[in-house]
């Protein structure tokens, strides 16, 4: 799998001290994330907050987009993240006290289809203001 950081340094990893070694680098400052992938819409990611780590998981698309928490809290702990990432790398379960809650994210349909609508207000109120425009410029008083 495939390790990603905010600082640039991308490398495989294979064993769970890869994995430890490289959050250990997260320092909230300058490195603030690392992506764990095994290819394509596949990751487990983490970001540093100021109350602890922020973990997401996504398996195949949008619709299994997840956010750990830990006893009610979103906020974890650098050693639950290890263990979090371990466990995606080595392929076993994820440690039993995590619970998954799906993140709402817009529907790639929906944003397009937003994009679309208002693309065609614009397109339809873009004659008026021209012709606006026009009539300003040719009978406003100068």
């Amino acid at each position: 799998m495939r390790l990603e950081m905010e600082n640039g340094a991308s490398h495989d990893v294979t064993t769970e001290a890869d994995v430890r070694s490289s959050l250990a680098k997260l320092n909230g400052e300058t490195n603030t994330f690392a992506i764990l992938t095994s290819g394509g819409e596949n990751y487990v990611q983490a970001a540093v907050q100021k109350a602890g780590f922020l973990v997401e998981r996504r398996s195949g698309s949008f619709e299994s987009h997840r956010s750990a928490r830990v006893r009610g809290s979103d906020a974890l702990t650098q050693e639950i993240v290890a263990e979090i990432f371990s466990a995606y790398l080595m392929g076993r379960p994820m440690p039993a006290e995590v619970e998954w809650r799906k993140v709402e994210l817009p529907a790639p349909d929906s944003i397009q289809a937003a994009t679309h609508s208002a693309r065609g207000y614009l397109l339809l109120a873009l004659p008026f203001v021209l012709l606006a425009a026009i009539l300003v410029w040719r009978y406003y008083p100068r």
